[in-house]
């Protein structure tokens, strides 16, 4: 499975559980998808995997990081958000709508 798979189906996925846009931006090795659901929006890095053959996905809420820059390489240190460790599609569909929900939810419950 090839990383653009990966984002192409996140994207997919995205769209599925009601985001209104999802843009994605490539920044080397890593993607970063923006994800605009009504009323707030969630950042969705990808990568591939350096000790293991599969994904590291990290869903991130946009309000946690307000002050620096929406990059990948920033998100890795930031300590808010969910992790997801996937190494097939099925296994992303079956996971990733579950962690962006719990994100947006403490968005709305703010």
């Amino acid at each position: 499975m090839e990383i653009s798979e990966v984002v192409n189906e996140v994207s997919n996925i995205l769209k599925s559980i009601g985001a209104e846009r999802v843009m994605v931006r490539k920044e080397g090795r890593c993607y970063l998808l923006v994800s605009k659901f009504r009323n707030d929006a969630v950042l969705i890095s990808i990568r591939s995997g350096e000790f293991f053959n599969g994904f590291i996905v990290k869903v991130v809420p946009t309000d946690k990081v307000a002050n620096i820059p929406w990059e990948c390489r920033y998100l890795e240190y930031v300590p808010y958000g969910l992790y997801l460790l996937v190494s097939n599609v099925s296994d992303l569909r079956s996971r990733l709508p579950d962690k962006v929900k719990r994100v947006l939810s403490v968005l709305i419950t703010r």
